[in-house]
């Protein structure tokens, strides 16, 4: 992995009573999916795990509110958004 951290692009996916988080790089990787119904990580490789679950809290963390304030029950089977993470502070 590199120093910098990548964007992500996480879209919602809701259909045939699934409700999923696709998350890939911004080049395009796979990164995995998060199951919204069962609460749990799919990532494509093992050493993706974390940063699909830096994606999962952050769009949790950033989403849910964005949602309500545009005052849909649901959001849009196609919503997605691009998230910059963090670089990791050297300790």
């Amino acid at each position: 992995m590199s120093d910098t951290s990548p964007d992500v692009t996480i879209a919602r996916w809701r259909k045939y009573g699934r409700d999923r988080l696709y998350v890939a790089r911004a080049d395009g990787t796979k990164v995995g999916y998060w199951d919204l119904m069962s609460d749990t990580p799919h990532p494509e490789k093992p050493e993706l795990a974390e940063l699909l679950e830096w994606a999962y809290l952050e769009w949790a963390r950033v989403g849910t509110p964005l949602q309500r304030q545009r005052g849909a029950g649901e959001p849009n089977q196609g919503d997605s958004r691009l998230l910059g993470r963090p670089s990791k502070a050297a300790g």
